[in-house]
């Protein structure tokens, strides 16, 4: 039809040519003898795409490459990562972001969080920034974290929180921005700065310095062991996740766990 284009893979120049001429068309761009494909967030294919880049890639043809971008490798399948090569892109220093950031016009206490929890993409800290997550951090963190908080926090809050957010995730189980991976990552993020303080590190390498009061106060209240398993339970839930398992009892074990510890601190503090 008039305007349409189409797509050869796998033809020399030569044959290219020769079908344009047979048929009247025209031959718009030439590409590279080698095909590239490179596939962004690969870890959010489902079994059926899997499985068939998995055949291309048992019986690949010569001028093809194939490009597989995910931060979360451990969700292939096993037999996709054994016939790939790894390579490891170094993240970028958390001040490097942090400049990045206020460049942009951020507040410098909201660039240091967003550079901090961003796992040194620049491009994951302004996406985080464009869906609110400081605001959502600081209100997960009074209610899951802070021993110091007044926020009220009951085991019923919790389970009715785990369902919405079970909701949500199976709507859009999104591995990077949806709320249950932000939630994660807050959890981590925030038992680091209470390990951190613990060991006496500087107040500027916490992800969120203006609350060191809090994160010394967890720390005073659990040792750094009962923290760490408490980061070891948010890892464990993060990859149940991937699993076809009820993900609203795994969410509400672990919130219960973490308002437990949360509760337990207070007390102590008190």
């Amino acid at each position: 039809s008039a305007g349409g284009m189409a797509a050869i893979v796998g033809l020399d120049e030569e044959a290219v040519r020769s079908v344009c001429d047979q048929t009247g068309v025209s031959l718009a761009n030439l590409n590279c003898p080698g095909q590239i494909v490179v596939s962004g967030d690969a870890d959010k294919m489902d079994a059926v795409p899997a499985n068939a880049l998995l055949k291309t890639l048992e019986e690949p043809a010569t001028y093809n490459v194939f490009i597989l971008i995910t931060d979360r490798a451990h969700s292939l399948l096993d037999t996709i990562r054994s016939r790939c090569q790894n390579v490891r892109f170094a993240a970028l220093d958390p001040s490097v972001v942090k400049e990045l950031l206020k460049e942009d016009g951020l507040e410098p206490d909201d660039a240091h969080i967003l550079a901090s929890a961003c796992g040194g993409s620049s491009t994951v800290a302004r996406s985080l920034h464009e869906i609110g997550y400081v605001e959502q951090a600081n209100t997960w963190l009074d209610l899951y974290i802070n021993p110091l908080s007044d926020a009220p926090a009951t085991p019923g809050m919790v389970i009715n929180e785990a369902s919405q957010l079970s909701t949500a995730y199976r709507r859009d189980p999104d591995a990077l921005y949806g709320e249950i991976a932000l939630l994660f990552r807050t959890l981590r993020l925030a038992m680091r700065d209470a390990i951190l303080i613990g060991q006496g590190m500087p107040v500027q390498i916490l992800t969120w310095p203006h609350r060191v009061e809090s994160s010394r106060a967890l720390s005073k209240a659990l040792n750094a062991e009962v923290i760490m398993t408490l980061m070891e339970r948010v890892s464990k839930a993060h990859e149940l996740f991937d699993r076809p398992l009820n993900t609203t009892l795994i969410l509400e074990d672990l919130l219960l766990r973490t308002l437990s510890a949360r509760n337990k601190a207070g007390r102590m503090l008190a």
